[in-house]
């Protein structure tokens, strides 16, 4: 009986132990308006940060990998993690800094990762961010943003920068002007390398082809352009598309919806609904 009552007391001090109080110390949220250029060195958090672009874009160097990241990716930063950001093109950061025992259910939090956003998680953030809310609001805010990332697909698409030097010139060139209409066989006569080697650099530290990868670099400056406010036309144009009918096709194959829908869901808005004649 005695083993028994212990027991019991023991588990109900280590679930009392598992119930962490959401307080200003170990659950934060900043929202910061950045420039171009904007960088952060090497460095890591005690705390777990979920970061997100609400517009703009950033790279995120972490793990061995560099990420270009854009408002259709969270990036999951788990705490001591050791990495570094650079905003390549301003506008708003959100981070969210919390302490390990918030962390969602599961393995894969251990690991830093890019997620897939959905709509409801981004309003979280913002009604976090834009002003001070109670503690019981952030709470019940806080419980709902981890349930939302714990159902959270990894996503798949996010553009990785190549770590070897030259081809990583070749990205970065890409990245300061997608519509750069210079083939592979051009930059590595500029460089003074093999095109092969240019090629299996992509392939081996992206997973991608030189030619799928910039595919990927101009719709996702389309995308941040979109959001801005360019028409579809302005915009296929800045990426290099010479046809705004192939710049459209590629997008919705990428995005899964047209720019113009893109741009509407990204302002707020509804879809357009048309009367039947």
């Amino acid at each position: 009986m005695a083993g028994g009552r212990h027991n019991r007391a023991v588990a109900a001090e280590q679930r009392a132990a598992a119930v962490v109080e959401r307080t200003s110390d170990n659950l934060e949220v900043e929202a910061l308006v950045l420039d171009a250029g904007t960088g952060y060195a090497l460095h890591y958090h005690s705390k777990d940060q979920l970061a997100w672009m609400g517009s703009g874009a950033m790279s995120l160097s972490i793990g061995g990998s560099t990420w270009h990241l854009r408002r259709e990716h969270f990036a999951w930063i788990p705490a001591g993690m050791l990495h570094e950001m650079a905003i390549l093109a301003p506008r708003e950061l959100i981070n969210v800094y919390t302490d390990t025992r918030l962390r969602p259910a599961g393995a894969r939090w251990s690991r830093p990762c890019a997620l897939v956003v959905d709509r409801l998680a981004p309003a979280l953030l913002w009604h976090l961010a834009e002003e001070p809310r109670s503690l019981s609001r952030r709470d019940l805010c806080h419980r709902l943003l981890v349930d939302v990332l714990e159902s959270a697909e990894t996503r798949d698409d996010v553009i990785a920068l190549p770590t070897h030097d030259r081809a990583r010139a070749v990205a970065k060139a890409i990245l300061a002007d997608p519509a750069d209409p210079r083939d592979l066989a051009a930059f590595a006569a500029e460089l003074g390398v093999s095109e092969k080697t240019l090629s299996r650099a992509f392939v081996a530290q992206t997973g991608s082809t030189f030619r799928r990868w910039r595919v990927a670099v101009r719709l996702n400056a389309a995308a941040g352009m979109l959001v801005d406010g360019q028409p579809v036309a302005a915009v296929a144009d800045a990426v290099g598309y010479a046809a705004t009918s192939a710049f459209i096709a590629a997008f919705a194959e990428r995005f899964g919806c047209t720019p113009g829908r893109y741009a509407q869901v990204a302002a707020g808005q509804p879809p357009e609904v048309r009367a039947d004649v």
